[in-house]
């Protein structure tokens, strides 16, 4: 995956549209109806759980887009195209067959090129997000409280990738103590005495401040756990750069596996330190975590 790691990180600015020099018969956006996913690729360190990413366009500038290769691709990949009430007349949302490793920076590459080619020049702008949905088929539930305090306590970090007005966008809202009590040691206490046993969490925190605060709004929510099996993150802004879209599908998978593969002990220490420096050294690769100085680098210190 070296290949991938050498140029992954580097946050570029929109790229020319790709040139189109094949000629194809003329045709409109086919939009799919959802199916069973087909999951692909095998796990590495970049991308180590199955991700799948909602790629959010508000519009074409082609003077005739062409879409069909791009429903051509659709196809290859088992992805679909749907509609989305955010985004303006002409605007579509591509979801990506859930992926791990090398190939999903293949899929997302084949997609973003289309998307940019000249058949399309298709554009993400503010009404745009990008949302990622990361595989929890086989996580332990007993992990959600732990997950949910570590968000709270890296959330700031996030949000400060952001441009000014992603983080004001009401789609991505924060966890804060209006929509959920603070993680104190004694709010901890309550939660763990709530559940009974691995059986019984999910529905103790439908009924909890955790699932009160991770409705479909908020960056990071559990509303499609029963019906996709995956935690959502829907805080990065639109984007049809492969660079960007992999960076952050990166940060989300590790920041879930890590949870999954590493002993209970060492979480509750790390989780316990309450300081952002030890969990990024915990969780991610340093890869990723250079992908978060860069676009601290660029957003962190505009105003909001």
């Amino acid at each position: 995956m070296k290949h991938v790691v050498s140029h992954y990180f580097k946050e570029e600015a929109n790229l020319a549209a790709a040139p189109s020099e094949e000629k194809f018969p003329h045709q409109g956006i086919h939009y799919t109806d959802c199916h069973e996913p087909e999951f692909h690729g095998k796990p590495d360190a970049l991308i180590p759980r199955f991700v799948g990413v909602e790629i959010e366009v508000d519009g074409t500038g082609a003077m005739q887009p062409n879409f069909y290769k791009l429903n051509q691709l659709v196809q290859k990949w088992h992805a679909y195209m749907d509609t989305d009430g955010s985004l303006s007349d002409g605007g579509f949302e591509m979801k990506t067959a859930p992926a791990t490793g090398a190939v999903f920076y293949e899929q997302v590459k084949e997609l973003c090129e289309e998307l940019r080619s000249d058949r399309l020049r298709a554009y993400a702008n503010s009404n745009c997000g990008l949302h990622n949905h990361v595989d929890v088929r086989e996580l332990d539930e007993g992990n959600l409280p732990m997950i949910f305090e570590s968000w709270v306590i890296l959330q700031d970090m996030f949000y400060k990738m952001l441009p000014p007005q992603r983080r004001k966008n009401n789609y991505c809202y924060k966890i804060d103590d209006y929509n959920m009590p603070s993680f104190t040691p004694l709010h901890r206490a309550r939660v763990k005495a709530e559940i009974e046993d691995d059986k019984t969490i999910v529905s103790t925190l439908q009924n909890s401040a955790i699932k009160r605060a991770a409705q479909k709004g908020c960056g990071i929510n559990l509303s499609s756990w029963d019906y996709r099996s995956t935690i959502e993150f829907r805080i990065p802004p639109g984007s049809t750069n492969t660079n960007k879209i992999v960076g952050w599908a990166a940060l989300f998978s590790q920041f879930v596996n890590w949870f999954d593969i590493t002993s209970w002990a060492k979480k509750r220490r790390v989780l316990d330190m309450n300081h952002v420096d030890a969990l990024r050294e915990a969780i991610w690769t340093p890869e990723a975590n250079s992908f978060i100085d860069i676009r601290h680098k660029e957003y962190a210190k505009l105003d909001v």
